[in-house]
């Protein structure tokens, strides 16, 4: 393989993570672009980010999205689509090809969002039953979330395979997700913490994770677990574990390892702990960043300061913490555009 081939491939895999890139051919002045089972055509010169704003709001449906438009208290993601185009504002730069924009961040959410869709009906399967969830308004803060952990686990690497809703004889995770290079098999389980914003009554909220992450817990799983867990607070505004959350799940974590019961312990868990992942905060711009906290509960070797023993047994998580951390922004392009 030549050198410029290995660098044009890590590119792509520094954009768009360990799932391909979107398939696209210019045809006619036209771009088209595979989703998955569906095939759309939309103007070449339109931007990924351009793309996505069209996608999602195929995958929503127009017929939908106009209805909950007209009502008196639209779906989130519609209202951040109109107040985010809304705000669409040329900087004046260009680079000849492209024109530069200023996004606020509701509209970032929504692209966000069509992205995380993408990605996983590009590279897996979009349950009809998730979507219907995002629809929504009351389940959409979970649905949107577990959204966001689907698409995470595939830019990582995993192949994904979501649980059956329909099978109420037993509790069960959100799906099961093998790595492609090692092999090893997780089940992932993704809740979270549903709030009122900004909390007028509440300047000062903490995020009270104990019974979820017991929730979760009580999930039945087929392989080692990886928890995602969103505290869903006003964006961070203090150095990494000086934020106050950051100790508090610390802190729960302990509790939950010190109140078990020894003859019946808590499974051992992988813990992802996020903030601002899925949705925007008043006044938070766009694209800032939002928080991911690793740790476990109930798993010795991520209590160590030392992080390479973690590393070498464990070489999926580093990839997964990369994927939730870096990749859930959508690239400005498509790729070689």
């Amino acid at each position: 393989m030549d050198h410029e081939r290995i660098k044009r491939l890590q590119k792509q895999v520094d954009a768009f993570g360990n799932v391909r890139s979107p398939l696209d051919q210019k045809v006619s002045g036209m771009r088209i672009v595979v989703a998955g089972p569906q095939v759309l055509s939309i103007p070449e010169a339109w931007s990924f980010p351009e793309f996505l704003i069209a996608y999602g709001r195929s995958q929503l449906g127009a017929e939908w999205i106009a209805t909950s438009e007209a009502s008196s208290a639209p779906h989130p993601l519609v209202t951040w689509l109109r107040t985010g185009l809304s705000a669409v504002r040329p900087t004046g730069r260009s680079d000849g090809h492209f024109a530069e924009m200023t996004m606020n961040a509701e509209l970032y959410a929504f692209i966000a969002f069509a992205y995380d869709v993408f990605t996983v009906a590009d590279n897996a399967l979009v349950q009809a039953s998730l979507l219907d969830r995002i629809r929504r308004v009351d389940h959409y803060q979970g649905a949107r979330y577990e959204l966001l952990a689907a698409a995470s686990m595939l830019r990582a690497g995993f192949n994904i395979a979501f649980e059956d809703e329909g099978d109420s004889s037993r509790s069960h995770c959100e799906f099961a997700a093998i790595h492609k290079k090692t092999g090893r098999s997780f089940s992932v389980e993704a809740k979270s913490r549903h709030r009122l914003q900004p909390a007028a009554n509440d300047p000062t909220p903490t995020a009270r994770m104990y019974k979820i992450m017991q929730e979760a817990l009580k999930k039945e799983a087929d392989h080692e677990r990886i928890i995602f867990m969103d505290v869903n607070l006003p964006p961070d505004n203090k150095a990494l574990f000086e934020e106050e959350w950051h100790k508090e799940v610390a802190r729960t974590l302990n509790a939950l390892e010190k109140n078990q019961r020894p003859d019946d312990p808590w499974p051992q868990a992988i813990v992802f702990f996020t903030n601002r992942k899925t949705s925007p905060w008043p006044r938070q711009q766009a694209g800032s960043s939002a928080t991911v906290l690793l740790t476990a509960i109930n798993h010795p070797l991520f209590k160590t300061p030392d992080r390479e023993p973690v590393e070498n047994a464990y070489p999926e998580i580093g990839r997964l913490f990369h994927a939730v951390n870096d990749l859930s922004t959508p690239p400005n392009h498509f790729f070689g555009q």
